[in-house]
């Protein structure tokens, strides 16, 4: 199984993972973004879901870990 096989495999056994993963980096890019801008408030409300996408991740995980 080459490394690509093995990304593919673990997202199709449990795709919210890496969909939380991908939420947390967005949230975290635009959030940064909006902070060089000057843009506090679109900032904090970045920061805000990232801390949810987050969330959202680690419930992800344990609950692929306690469906396998």
């Amino acid at each position: 199984e080459t490394p690509f096989q093995k990304l593919l495999r673990k997202f199709k056994e449990n795709p919210f993972v890496p969909l939380g993963m991908l939420a947390t980096t967005v949230a975290l890019s635009y959030g940064l973004v909006n902070f060089r801008r000057g843009d506090q408030k679109m900032s904090q409300m970045m920061m805000r879901a990232r801390v949810g996408a987050q969330g959202a991740t680690i419930l992800a995980v344990i609950g692929g870990l306690l469906v396998s």
